[in-house]
């Protein structure tokens, strides 16, 4: 390397460094207000989960009791604890930790994971240091409102972009090896027994696993997916040796009892509940609508696996059908794409790299400004999905 590429690096890591940290405080300063406000206004997705982590070390059962009576008046903005049983035993290991701290300490690894998995995506690319590549993208982290609220919040989903990245990686051939796939899989089932939906990249692994023996290749696919039953086994078997079934019917119940919530909201930017609110359907009407999103998501999911050559844009088109299986979707999902919009530049050559920069950039622009309109969050999802999909190799090679 000649001193002046030496001098151009350290000036972007410098350049980063700065914008990483004036961002970086802006949003420390929003969330310590937020954290002092009279009602406190950050962190209230996480104490949930830790006060039902401290229900659990307390020997009782991690979910409110009016929720397993089923005498709660339940709307999508009322804040509970629904996660299954695994989610509160875990959390009982914190429950002598002050909330603040692990709410830092759950944020601090949402932040190295992104951290890690851009660089191990821009691992081996000519011209590209890893470690660059992850300070910038942490750099701009709080600058994607979607990721701030996240953060601020506390919500588990803050680590949707480690795990949709782990997924990533065990699934491109770069990343092919059985660490990354083995890796790929237990972020996958983590993320899927706090969360459901995650689940649906599971149908994605097991589809594109029977392209690739069709192709006559070791599906990599079905390794991630192993990984991840196996994982998902051990968890719920090691939630039965702790608390029993008793948890699990628990929320057995309490999901009996949510079901009937109205989510039927502004703020659910699901499809379901957009287009009720749209077309002034009442809830029978809407959550026959839901079913057929399900339907459909978990459709365009397997057309993706199987038709789509380009596996980070099938993949992609994957994850974001994987969004939209629970009723709820909340603005803050969607950075489970960061992974997809980073590989989409790193992988761009010329010509089309600044028209993939061009269209990153601006969906992190339109992310930022749904805040005041949440469902406009799913023009910045179709930016990404652009982006990677004029980013491929393949199609700019025209093969």
């Amino acid at each position: 390397m000649t001193a002046g590429a030496i001098a151009n690096a350290r000036f972007r890591v410098l350049l980063w460094s700065i914008v990483g940290a004036v961002a970086w405080l802006g949003a420390l300063a929003i969330g310590a207000t937020l954290w002092q406000a009279d009602p406190r206004a950050a962190g209230f997705d996480w104490e949930l989960v830790v006060e039902a982590g401290r229900r659990v070390s307390a020997g009782l059962s991690p979910y409110d009791p009016a929720l397993l009576a089923g005498t709660a008046d339940l709307a999508a903005l009322d804040l509970f604890y629904s996660y299954p049983p695994p989610v509160a035993q875990a959390a009982a290991l914190l429950a002598g930790v002050p909330s603040l701290v692990s709410l830092l300490v759950l944020d601090g690894v949402a932040v190295l994971g992104v951290a890690l998995v851009t660089a191990t995506l821009a691992r081996g690319r000519p011209g590209l240091r890893p470690t660059e590549v992850a300070l910038s993208t942490v750099a701009i982290l709080p600058l994607l409102f979607p990721v701030t609220v996240a953060l601020v919040f506390g919500n588990v989903d803050v680590l949707y972009p480690l795990v949709y990245g782990a997924v990533l990686l065990g699934s491109v051939a770069a990343g092919s090896g059985p660490v990354t796939a083995i890796a790929g899989g237990i972020a996958l089932a983590l993320a899927t027994v706090a969360k459901i939906h995650p689940g649906g990249i599971g149908a994605w692994l097991l589809v594109r696993g029977l392209r690739e023996r069709r192709e006559g290749s070791t599906p990599r696919s079905w390794a991630i997916l192993t990984s991840a039953i196996a994982t998902g086994l051990i968890v719920v078997v090691a939630s039965l040796f702790v608390g029993g079934v008793g948890p699990w019917m628990d929320y057995l119940r309490v999901i009996g009892a949510v079901s009937g919530a109205d989510v039927i909201v502004r703020s659910n930017i699901g499809p379901a509940a957009q287009l009720a609110l749209v077309a002034g359907l009442d809830a029978t009407a809407a959550r026959a609508v839901y079913v057929a999103t399900v339907a459909a998501g978990l459709f365009v999911t397997a057309w993706a696996a199987w038709r789509v050559r380009d596996v980070v844009l099938s993949l992609a088109i994957g994850s974001v059908a994987s969004l939209i299986l629970l009723p709820i979707t909340w603005y803050h999902y969607p950075p489970a794409l960061l992974p997809f919009a980073v590989a989409a530049i790193l992988r761009s050559g010329a010509p089309v790299s600044g028209r993939v920069v061009a269209l990153v950039f601006a969906a992190g622009v339109v992310a930022s400004l749904a805040i005041a309109l949440p469902v406009a969050v799913w023009a910045a999802v179709a930016l990404v999905i652009a982006a990677v999909a004029i980013s491929d190799p393949g199609r700019q090679r025209g093969t």
